[in-house]
């Protein structure tokens, strides 16, 4: 299965060709531009943060560490907790310890 970075490894090869005659270009180098920048989002969307730098707002988060990757949410005075249904508070702690984080991707 092709990820993400898959599909922005080959946007990038598709707008940034090697050219033989710059001319091609012409009257492409702005929708070029707004595709870059739209992809350096993606990649910024796409991309692990230092758990240090995760909300503790009770928001939905993935988090990774020691190989796993969970879905929790911050509870204040209980600390990280799996945000699964049917999973309950106060017994369900990670069993290690996160690293790094990113937001829940839009299921769209």
């Amino acid at each position: 299965m092709r990820t993400l970075a898959d599909h922005i490894d080959d946007a990038r090869r598709w707008v940034d060709p090697p050219l033989s005659d710059p001319m091609q270009l012409y009257g492409w180098r702005p929708t070029i531009a707004v595709m870059m920048s739209r992809l350096d989002e993606l990649e910024a969307m796409v991309a692990w943060r230092p758990i240090a730098t995760a909300p503790k707002d009770g928001a939905e988060i993935m988090v990774c560490g020691d190989g796993c990757v969970s879905m929790v949410r911050w509870l204040d005075g209980l600390g990280w907790r799996l945000a699964e249904p049917g999973s309950y508070a106060e017994d369900s702690g990670l069993c290690f310890e996160p690293t790094h984080w990113m937001p829940v991707p839009d299921p769209q």
